[in-house]
């Protein structure tokens, strides 16, 4: 019974590999309502699963899912790659659980950018992926709201955990979390959409699609507030002016709003969110360990911090970077990216880094100079999502917490796969729009 619908779903698959990915970006944020279901651990790694399926698809799939022209690889592409033979090099001071778990958390979604290299989305699936990433934030921000409503004790009876799902801040405000398993990712994730998705909808503000997202974009601001997640804020602020910079003055309509609520929202939670007691905790952290890194030029390893860290625990690694700290500190969460880098892979990983975030903007920018007007949003939200995240990675490790690593890469896949997917329209100023053919005496 059931092999007739699967050979059917891996027809479609096979005959076009991005609908798996489309798929994946949809089910994605709603992975953390897998904690309150019964069942094997292998049930998370049906995200795995659906990459590798997916990147296999590519292998058999047929000519019109290809690219329909060729292109030069991405400039990010070479320092990506050192970073990953730097990975693998560390292999020669970790044990196999560390390496497996480097290589999972940090490098494995990279398979998604592959994945669209291969088969790159046409016009109608970035448009599709809009909608989705749309759909996606405004109920994921639904769901977090009306969790302040049900309160802690309500989510602990369905089966959430208090300190692990369940947290709050100093003065005992619920951070909400949604669909997902922590408040962190779900702030961000909302962020992100916020930043890709304004600019889409600002550019055909009458498109019902976009008119109903712009009207729901309190809801969205309202959710990211209740996270109580302040790299998550200054990401949106980034964004923003980012965004204004490029002309979106449209997005200047987002302030009143947000000044609305802000005006309305309970002292408690705002007070929460303008604390700076955590960004001390984090400074008075890097300077506990600022002697490893001239103890170890070279990086400590790979997953020997962070996340990471905890997955190499988790596959029976014993880990030995101290990095001078207590057992009840250990594994040690830089909560800043860049840190974790320079622990890990030591300065040369950090450059290497920083090269791939040089790259990952400026080729950007090269395909937006070459692309149909109705993509320049989305790379414009790209570019304003990416500068986001560079400054939230400062206090948060942004590219280990799922599924900010996975959107990541599935955005750049698309983004840098735009030139394959279709002829690239004629060469236009940045800024200049494709005007419409209307008949004159001339051309009549």
């Amino acid at each position: 019974m059931l092999a007739v619908p699967v050979a059917a779903l891996l027809r479609k698959l096979v005959l076009r590999p991005q609908r798996g990915v489309l798929v994946l970006a949809a089910l994605a944020p709603f992975d953390g309502l897998l904690l309150l279901v019964d069942g094997p651990d292998l049930r998370a790694g049906w995200k795995e699963a659906l990459v590798l399926l997916t990147l296999g698809a590519t292998l058999v799939a047929p000519r019109s899912a290809r690219p329909a022209v060729r292109s030069p690889v991405p400039a990010w592409v070479a320092p990506t790659l050192a970073i990953v033979a730097l990975t693998l090099a560390t292999a020669s001071r970790s044990t196999l659980p560390f390496l497996a778990a480097g290589l999972k958390v940090d490098h494995f979604y990279l398979l998604l950018a592959l994945v669209i290299w291969r088969c790159p989305f046409d016009r109608r699936e970035r448009d599709q992926l809009v909608t989705i990433l749309m759909v996606g934030a405004v109920v994921t921000s639904l769901a977090g709201i009306f969790q302040q409503a049900l309160g802690q004790g309500a989510l602990n009876a369905l089966g959430y955990d208090f300190n692990t799902v369940i947290r709050t801040t100093g003065d005992s405000v619920l951070r909400s979390f949604s669909t997902f398993e922590q408040p962190f990712p779900f702030a961000f994730y909302v962020v992100f959409v916020l930043a890709i998705a304004v600019p889409v909808a600002l550019q055909e503000p009458l498109r019902t699609r976009n008119r109903l997202f712009l009207w729901c974009t309190p809801i969205l601001l309202v959710g990211v507030l209740t996270a109580v997640v302040r790299a998550a804020l200054v990401a949106l602020a980034v964004a923003a002016l980012y965004h204004l910079a490029r002309n979106y003055r449209a997005v200047l309509s987002i302030t009143p709003l947000l000044l609305l609520l802000v005006t309305l929202a309970p002292a408690a939670l705002i007070s929460a969110v303008l604390s700076a007691s955590s960004f001390g905790e984090r400074v008075d952290g890097w300077s506990l360990i600022a002697d490893a890194v001239t103890s170890e030029p070279f990086g400590a390893g790979i997953a020997t911090t962070g996340s990471a860290a905890e997955v190499a625990a988790d596959l029976g690694g014993e880990n030995r970077a101290t990095f001078g700290l207590p057992p009840d500190l250990r594994p040690y969460q830089p909560d800043n990216y860049y840190v974790k880098r320079l622990l890990e892979l030591g300065p040369l990983g950090l450059w290497l880094t920083i090269l791939v975030l040089r790259h990952v903007i400026g080729g950007a920018r090269d395909v937006r100079t070459r692309a149909r007007p109705p993509d320049r949003a989305l790379i414009d939200g790209w570019i304003a999502s990416v500068l986001g995240a560079i400054v939230a990675a400062t206090v948060a490790t942004y590219w280990e917490i799922f599924p900010l690593d996975l959107y990541f890469y599935l955005m750049l896949g698309v983004v840098t796969s735009i030139d394959r997917a279709e002829s690239p329209a004629p060469d236009l100023p940045a800024d200049q729009t494709v005007a419409a053919f209307r008949p004159t005496l001339a051309s009549a």
